[in-house]
């Protein structure tokens, strides 16, 4: 196994966090890329709280954007995702965006489910949580472990799959 890495720089986003008004915690979980139009889109969880989802673009993995929350885990017992996890993030046929998440509430049953949301702009920073669309494993699947989906559309574009 071989690892790289680079120094950063002095105009490096950890290292010029004062030019910012919003704390960065370095407690990246759980990336969830996408290639878009020449450019990586690195979805991710922050590793605190309830898992927000955040995102930084880089053309190169080098340099990126300084991280932005993207999606918001409700932190409210009353919802399927008080908690959030990971998923992944899709354009179908008409060029809309989807983010596919996990749903995670020790109070409810089933304790983890697959949640959707659309993208409401270009920016694929602005997500509208789709709550009716929520499914889970129930049956012969595991309520506690039905997570983390890879949502993928057919090389047609007519069947939408998920692993």
């Amino acid at each position: 196994v071989s690892f790289c890495f680079v120094d950063p720089s002095s105009e490096s986003i950890v290292t010029q966090l004062d030019q910012h008004t919003i704390p960065l915690p370095l407690t990246m979980a759980d990336p969830n890329p996408v290639f878009l139009n020449g450019e990586f889109y690195i979805y991710y969880l922050i590793d605190t709280a309830f898992h927000d989802w955040y995102l930084t673009r880089t053309t190169d993995l080098i340099n990126g954007t300084f991280p932005q929350r993207v999606l918001e885990a409700t932190g409210d017992a009353q919802t399927q995702d008080q908690w959030t996890g990971s998923g992944s993030v899709i354009k179908d046929k008409d060029n809309v965006a989807h983010l596919f998440y996990s749903g995670h509430n020790l109070d409810f049953s089933p304790v983890e489910a697959v949640m959707h949301a659309k993208a409401t702009d270009n920016t694929l920073t602005k997500w509208e949580k789709q709550v009716n669309n929520t499914f889970s494993g129930t049956g012969s699947y595991s309520d506690f472990d039905f997570r983390d989906p890879d949502v993928f559309i057919t090389n047609k574009a007519t069947t939408i799959g998920c692993y």
